[in-house]
């Protein structure tokens, strides 16, 4: 089976924030010939290109492909995708179906964000975001706010954060990353 994944929501618009943007965050408004609105460049074009050649493919009475194809579209990869990709995952598990060839979301064409590339770039994404999370735990002797110990659970625990936040995980150039810089070597320019 093959797999057209995308993701249809968008990062939440944060409360209070809202008179800041040049448009209403989820009207779609057209602002310039451009379409304006939170999420706009973010997958919806991806999403809509996989439903646009669906519904073309289909439209032109072409034969049944070889294979199963899936639409996976999630709805909370902001928020972790337990209830999206995480649900998918589990759910074809549960039926024993494995995937021959996952399609997910892409990235745009880029021109001028990559110093001294003056040619449109059209980068192929391999990689994924990862998070952790963990809990700290600190114990100290109760006092009084009037006599405070030389060092208190705030202090010691805000100290441990302090190394957390200093020791990123580490930046590295896998393969992936070299396979998408070094043919638009030769369009660098000095």
């Amino acid at each position: 089976s093959a797999f057209l994944m995308i993701r249809q929501d968008v990062v939440p618009v944060e409360p209070g924030t809202e008179g800041l943007w040049d448009a209403p965050a989820f009207e779609g408004k057209v602002m310039d010939e451009f379409l304006v609105g939170r999420g706009t460049l973010d997958d919806k074009v991806g999403l809509m290109g996989i439903l646009e050649a669906v519904e073309w493919h289909l439209s032109q009475g072409h034969m049944k492909p070889h294979r199963t194809v899936y639409l996976a579209f999630g709805h909370d990869e902001e928020k972790k995708g337990e209830q999206g990709a995480g649900a998918l995952v589990t759910a074809l598990m549960d039926r024993g179906i494995k995937a021959a060839c996952v399609v997910d979301e892409g990235m745009c064409i880029i021109s001028g964000l990559i110093p001294g590339v003056n040619i449109p770039v059209a980068p192929v994404g391999v990689g994924e975001k990862g998070h952790t999370t963990f809990t700290l735990h600190v114990h100290c002797e109760g006092g009084h706010a009037s006599m405070p110990p030389p060092e208190t659970s705030i202090g010691i625990l805000a100290k441990a954060l302090c190394k957390v936040e200093s020791h990123p995980m580490p930046c590295t150039s896998v393969r992936f990353v070299r396979m998408l810089f070094e043919p638009i070597l030769p369009y660098l320019s000095p």
